[in-house]
């Protein structure tokens, strides 16, 4: 593993600008540590239907809270004695990181936004984009987008070649690849396979809470032996799916106790009404389980492949979730297992040791680019 030193032996220095935390992002940070970088994180707390709980001990580098930072001088003062040589800003959502992003950019800092925004060339968008393309490339040295979706929007703003990263969102670490192995292990090394779809996200309508359930009654009407539900989550849905018919409500599960979650489970289900770049999916496809997912998931692009590993329908579609609930439970062990391992394999591009990688990387293209021509064209 290479170590990021520069040519005097000084280590190089990122400063990350965050939004809430998560497990997928924590385990990409570490790895980008583990290769000798040093981190300083800002990032906002916790909300109430996720809430990830991390200890210091958890996290590389050095963490502020963003509700500890209430003002400029402050960020300004933490950043100026770090002095990054690179940052990473989590999109245009915090007035207080875009203020700090252009302080760092007329410092020769390379800065990076992170968006997951996904095109869907309505007609607020396509103003928008107008508008905010040229502020945004004078705030970020580029954009560094999850998939296929959210690049369409990145390049309507201007990013193009060096200043437009893909990969943003790396959730397949080798927790959930171990996941897979366990229920190969466990189940189809007997020749069985978990009878259990199972929801990952918030109890909110957003998320198609609703339809998932009304799909799920209606599945259960159509089979003799239905599989069980099993969701695990927090919000203010939570009193309708502990009281649905045949769903086991595990509460919020941590990321540490997810990939066991997902080891006894033979399908992974999220019918979402609006989405970015899920990384939930990523887990799951990641953990080698059959997927089914709304075409509003903007990663089912990039993670899906109708009939091959999984099923795409249409947001707010119950009864076309009850159908494909339906096809994948008709299935045998061998077929289950057989697009699990696809899940697997489209998923194996997203790796916490592959972001860390490509950051180095691109990091090293941008400077290198900025230094031929003085500066990074706008």
């Amino acid at each position: 593993m290479a170590v990021c030193r520069w040519p005097n032996g000084a280590v190089m220095r990122v400063a990350v600008l965050w939004s809430r935390l998560s497990g997928y992002f924590v385990d990409c940070l570490t790895e980008l540590a583990s290769r000798g970088v040093e981190l300083l994180i800002v990032h906002w707390p916790a909300e109430a239907s996720a809430p990830f709980a991390f200890c210091d001990s958890d996290l590389p580098g050095t963490r502020y809270l963003r509700t500890d930072i209430d003002r400029l001088g402050r960020l300004e003062d933490l950043l100026r004695k770090f002095d990054p040589d690179a940052a990473l800003v989590s999109g245009w959502m915090d007035w207080l990181y875009i203020r700090t992003a252009l302080v760092l950019r007329r410092r020769g800092v390379v800065v990076v936004g992170g968006i997951d925004n996904q095109w869907r060339a309505h007609s607020k968008q396509v103003i928008g984009a107008m508008c905010a393309g040229w502020v945004l490339r004078r705030v970020f040295s580029a954009l560094w987008v999850p998939g296929e979706r959210a690049e369409q929007f990145a390049r309507r703003l201007g990013f193009r070649g060096v200043r437009l990263w893909r990969g943003l969102y790396c959730g397949a670490s080798k927790k959930f690849r171990a996941a897979g192995e366990v229920r190969a292990r466990e189940w189809f090394g007997r020749g069985e396979w978990p009878r259990r779809f199972v929801f990952v996200g918030r109890y909110e309508d957003v998320k198609g809470v609703p339809e998932l359930l009304e799909a799920y009654a209606k599945y259960r009407e159509l089979c003799s032996e239905p599989w069980e539900l099993w969701c695990a989550g927090h919000g203010s849905l939570k009193p309708l799916v502990s009281a649905a018919r045949g769903v086991r409500d595990l509460g919020f599960v941590q990321p540490s106790g997810l990939p066991s979650v997902l080891a006894d489970s033979g399908c992974f289900v999220l019918p979402s009404r609006k989405e970015g770049w899920v990384v939930a999916l990523l887990e799951g496809a990641a953990s080698g389980l059959p997927v089914i997912c709304s075409d509003a998931c903007g990663s089912h692009v990039e993670l899906v492949r109708e009939g091959f590993n999984g099923w795409v329908v249409r947001a707010g579609d119950a009864a076309g979730l009850a159908a494909a609930m339906v096809r994948v439970s008709s299935m045998s062990p061998k077929e289950l297992s057989e697009f699990g391992k696809r899940s697997a394999d489209l998923a194996a591009a997203y790796t916490p040791e592959r972001w860390a990688e490509y950051f180095v990387e691109k990091y090293s293209e941008l400077a290198s680019s900025r230094r031929r021509s003085g500066r990074i064209a706008g």
